[in-house]
């Protein structure tokens, strides 16, 4: 169980920039600060570097929810800074690993052209699956668009977007997944709950 910090540390409404040169270093550091301090009105993380490559664990860049503060008005915007082809690549389960996380967007800008977010899942045979983006359990009303997935794994259970339900009494409603290009995956958008019923999710436009 995450501890979170108190409330006078939260992250204030605004721009973030996440890179070598940024406000956070590293994704890793943005989303420890996010998930333990959360936030106090919406909050933009821009993405300034070319490549982000994951730790070889499990989970790659994970964000553990929920994000304190979030909200119908304070959302998170992940996406790349104006004029960046920016790539997050990892060998993990799933590159960027969402976990009970609500009001998140995650947004490449343009499937083409000067701004673009490429997620790059790299086989792995270690793991069962190498996901591209996965939002597990009681993740609701979050938005992928704009976002190329490219999954090497896809021989085996490589999903591009996921939405599960692992365990809890809750599931990943409401979310909308659109105007996505999946180059490569074995499942290219998956919305899938075991025990209880997902409702609400839209997916179009990929």
């Amino acid at each position: 169980n995450k501890m979170e910090g108190p409330v006078s540390r939260c992250l204030q409404a605004g721009t973030y920039s996440v890179g070598r040169v940024g406000s956070f270093p590293t994704l890793e550091s943005a989303f420890n600060k996010l998930s333990i301090d959360g936030i106090e009105g919406s909050v933009t993380l821009e993405l300034i570097d070319d490549l982000y490559t994951a730790t070889s664990d499990t989970f790659g860049f994970l964000l553990d929810g929920p994000i304190p503060g979030s909200g119908p008005g304070s959302r998170v915007t992940i996406k790349p800074a104006l004029n960046k082809n920016v790539t997050i690549e990892g060998n993990g389960e799933s590159v960027l690993n969402f976990r009970n996380i609500s009001y998140l967007t995650v947004d490449g800008i343009g499937l083409k052209g000067s701004t673009t977010l490429t997620i790059r899942s790299i086989q792995n045979i270690s793991c069962p699956f190498n996901d591209g983006i996965s939002f597990l359990n009681n993740s609701r009303q979050n938005v992928v668009q704009n976002v190329i997935i490219e999954c090497e794994d896809y021989t085996r259970l490589a999903g591009g977007i996921v939405f599960l339900h692992q365990s809890g009494n809750f599931t990943p409603d409401s979310n909308l997944i659109q105007n996505n290009f999946i180059r490569k995956a074995a499942m290219g958008i998956c919305v899938s709950s075991f025990f209880y019923k997902a409702t609400g999710n839209i997916i179009r436009g990929n």
